[in-house]
């Protein structure tokens, strides 16, 4: 798994930044809730990478293999910590709230709120040590879209 990782980084990344592993780490995030439910449908996989194209400014090319690797490490992740650390390490509190708001786009993507979605973004708000109200504001955002 590792090696995946590394080979990604070193195909896409630039040198200089080659340690930087944000948009895994939020890309994981977002797959966290597009499969706790479950189901993954066509329409949550499309909001993950209209996400990362947006955050990230990746090609699509780059943007399918940084999925197929979030879904990996996902699979193979004891828990969301890995992830949530170095997104607070690096994000601002703004970009960790428009993340959340992502999160719940993923949530509501297939048309239905299922109960470990908001479950799993409640857990990830808190990991992102955000108030409250970030959860709140950010799920009436993503729904009234």
């Amino acid at each position: 798994m590792f090696e995946a990782i590394r080979a990604w980084f070193d195909r896409n990344v630039p040198a200089q930044s080659q340690d930087d592993k944000l948009p895994l780490a939020a890309c994981a995030l977002l797959v966290e809730v597009m499969r706790i439910d479950g189901e993954v449908s066509e329409a949550e996989r499309r909001t993950v990478l209209e996400a990362m194209a947006q955050t990230f400014a990746l090609p699509g090319e780059q943007l399918e293999e940084l999925l197929a690797l979030a879904e990996r490490e996902v699979a193979e992740a004891v828990d969301q910590y890995q992830f949530t650390r170095l997104i607070n390490e690096r994000f601002t509190p703004e970009e960790k709230a428009r993340l959340v708001e992502m999160l719940w786009r993923v949530a509501f993507a297939d048309g239905r709120l299922d109960k470990h979605e908001e479950y799993v973004i409640r857990k990830l708000t808190e990991l992102l040590h955000l108030p409250h109200r970030v959860f709140i504001q950010a799920k009436l955002h993503a729904a009234s879209e």
